[in-house]
């Protein structure tokens, strides 16, 4: 059961409201880390730093000999498959790629790290001809990852849906969600990633006008944004 407790920071003049979230590792089997995330309300999708290990069924892709690739990363359903974005791997060798788990900085000496020995691309993907519809694929790992022996390996929590609920009413309207990955800076052809990057973002009613015009498929996709100052205007919106 996760239990919030809000802090305030003061930075100059702004005030900035940080949520942490508790979870004890001791009663679940996911989404648990070392450490409790914390949530800090954000206007775009540029984000702030991760507590270190505390989003530990988050990993790295990491594509041999393609330096110039843009980082992509996954989240960890079991021992032997990853969620990720189909967009990521296409037309790319499986064993070209490698994950890093347990990591909060990409290059980290400590990194879990297996190849991939199969990638499943959703049928219906896109791709970028048709606004990348379907943008999923697993990744199956030529070996299991050991979620006893590291406290930082969890696989995500995977919500249960009633099969008579409206598919495009899920998630609900309002619900709260994170965004998480990595980025970089690119220095010539090396890039440099920073520290796990997350964001707090909310979802929009698909019929609101701005998301009508985005969508592909309102059936398959959802809507969320970035609060405008906390007053129930969104300043950006993405299509997931």
């Amino acid at each position: 059961m996760l239990l919030r407790k809000v802090f305030l920071l003061l930075y100059a003049v702004k005030i900035c409201i940080a949520v942490q979230y508790e979870c004890d590792n001791r009663y679940t089997s996911c989404g648990c880390g070392r450490f409790n995330v914390e949530l800090t309300s954000a206007r775009n999708l540029s984000g702030e730093n991760a507590v270190e290990h505390s989003w530990p069924m988050i990993v790295s892709l990491e594509f041999y000999w393609l330096a110039l690739k843009a980082p992509c990363s996954g989240s960890i359903l079991n021992n032997y498959f990853i969620l990720t974005a189909a967009h990521c791997v296409e037309e790319i060798p499986s064993f070209y790629i490698t994950i890093k788990a347990g990591i909060h900085y990409p290059m980290d000496v400590n990194a879990v790290t297996r190849v991939v020995d199969r990638i499943y691309i959703h049928p219906n993907y896109t791709g970028h001809t048709d606004g990348y519809a379907n943008d999923i694929a697993l990744l199956e790992l030529s070996e299991p990852l050991n979620f006893n022996d590291n406290l930082d390996i969890t696989p995500t929590c995977i919500p249960t849906m009633n099969t008579s609920m409206n598919v495009s009413q899920y998630p609900k309207n309002g619900a709260q969600l994170a965004v998480i990955g990595w980025d970089s800076i690119r220095q010539g052809e090396i890039a440099k990633f920073n520290a796990l990057q997350q964001g707090e973002i909310f979802v929009i009613d698909n019929n609101d006008r701005m998301c009508l015009r985005s969508f592909i498929d309102p059936e398959k996709q959802f809507c969320a944004g970035f609060l405008k100052d906390g007053i129930g205007k969104f300043d950006d919106i993405y299509i997931f």
